[in-house]
């Protein structure tokens, strides 16, 4: 091979890792809006409520079509429907499949408990409600709170909060304070 080959061969490789490195360095994870939003009333973690509140449901993007397929399975909408049988006839707070983030979003101010503890997750002031599911909340100061709903799996929950509630409060803002159409869609979390 003469150094002309070479050479040409170090800038086609070189052009390939430049394309494929910054992938692999600085990796996001990608969670699509697969249902919701759901108005719903009682919200779970409360004492017994009939606060109104709406429910979405995230999934990883490389999961979404296995996780379809797996909750259509008769074996888990027979669980489903015991879990909500045993709850009173509500529906499971939990996620819909072991890797599924809820969101529970209300306009109503809700009252903190002496329970809940502070959540490292920056300065954005999260308690932790619950440790399994690992269940964190937030309140704005408009009073308006969000309960995020994770598996114990889930690697990353402060930067899913953190780039949710970036996007959420964007979508707000755009679409006049619009709840129902401020849920992002996708969300790519660092």
């Amino acid at each position: 091979m003469n150094s002309g080959s070479r050479r040409t061969l170090f800038v086609a490789l070189f052009c390939i890792l430049l394309a494929v490195l910054p992938g692999a360095l600085f990796a996001e994870t990608t969670e699509i809006l697969a249902t919701g939003p759901d108005a719903k009333k009682g919200i779970p973690y409360l004492s017994p409520n009939v606060v109104p509140y709406f429910a979405v449901t995230y999934r990883t993007a490389h999961q979404e079509s296995t996780a379809s397929r797996a909750a259509a399975a008769p074996a888990e909408a027979a669980g489903n429907s015991a879990a909500a049988s045993r709850s009173g006839g509500a529906a499971p707070a939990a996620p819909q499949s072991e890797n599924d983030i809820r969101v529970l979003y209300t306009e109503t101010e809700v009252a903190i408990y002496s329970s809940w503890k502070p959540a490292p997750c920056g300065s954005l002031g999260m308690l932790e409600v619950e440790q399994e599911p690992r269940v964190l909340f937030f309140q704005d100061r408009a009073g308006r709170s969000l309960f995020f709903v994770f598996p114990s799996s889930y690697p990353s929950p402060c930067a899913f909060v953190t780039t949710f509630i970036n996007r959420f409060n964007y979508f707000l803002g755009v679409t006049q304070n619009s709840a129902l159409s401020s849920f992002p869609a996708v969300l790519q979390i660092p």
